[in-house]
C-alpha cells in the first residue's frame, strides 16, 4: 500500500528542517578585510570609505549597560571561528542608546575583547555608520563594527 501524499510531504519537510539545523555556522567576518573605513572627526565630509564621528564624549550609565548587554550576548552567540577573529582583531564597536542631543545617526562604544572592558568610557556619535560587519579605523585602534549586535536568525 502506498503512503498518502500528505505523509510523504510531511516527512520530506521534517528532513529538510532537521538538515538545515545541522549546518555548520557561517563565518560572519569572512569579508571583513574588504570592509575597512577610516574614522574622521568633525563636520568634514567623509572621504570614500570614511566614517564621520560627529562627537566623542563620556558614556552615561544607561549607555554602558545597553552596550555591555549587547556585546556580551553577541560574543556568546558567535561560532568558535568568529570568536577567534575577534580575539585577533581585539576591539569591537557596538551601538548603544543615543543621548537626546546626539549629533550622529548611531552612537557606539568600543569593547576590548582581551580586557573584557570598554576602551575608555567614550561613546562615538557616527554620522554615517558603515555596513555590518566592517572595520572602523579610529585614531588609536581599529574595531570591528557590529552595529546593534543582533543575535539569532536574520541578524
Amino acid at each position: 500500500m502506498k503512503a498518502p501524499l500528505f505523509s510523504s510531504v510531511a516527512t520530506l519537510s521534517a528532513a529538510m528542517i532537521l538538515s538545515s539545523c545541522a549546518t555548520a555556522p557561517t563565518n560572519q567576518f569572512a569579508n571583513l578585510s574588504r570592509s575597512s573605513y577610516r574614522a574622521v572627526e568633525g563636520k568634514a565630509a567623509a572621504p570614500s570609505k570614511g566614517v564621520v564621528v560627529a562627537r566623542q564624549r563620556k558614556a552615561n550609565p544607561a549607555q554602558v549597560q545597553v552596550a555591555v548587554t549587547r556585546i556580551t550576548n553577541y560574543i556568546d552567540s558567535l561560532s568558535a571561528e568568529d570568536k577567534e577573529v575577534l580575539r585577533k582583531k581585539r576591539y569591537v564597536c557596538v551601538c548603544t542608546t543615543q543621548a537626546p542631543d546626539s549629533k550622529g545617526k548611531v552612537t557606539c562604544m568600543a569593547w576590548d575583547t582581551q580586557t573584557q572592558s570598554f576602551v575608555g568610557n567614550n561613546t562615538y556619535e557616527l554620522v554615517n555608520p558603515p555596513p555590518v560587519p566592517s572595520t572602523i579605523q579610529f585614531q588609536d585602534f581599529d574595531a570591528i563594527f557590529v552595529g546593534v549586535a543582533k543575535v539569532g536568525v536574520g541578524a
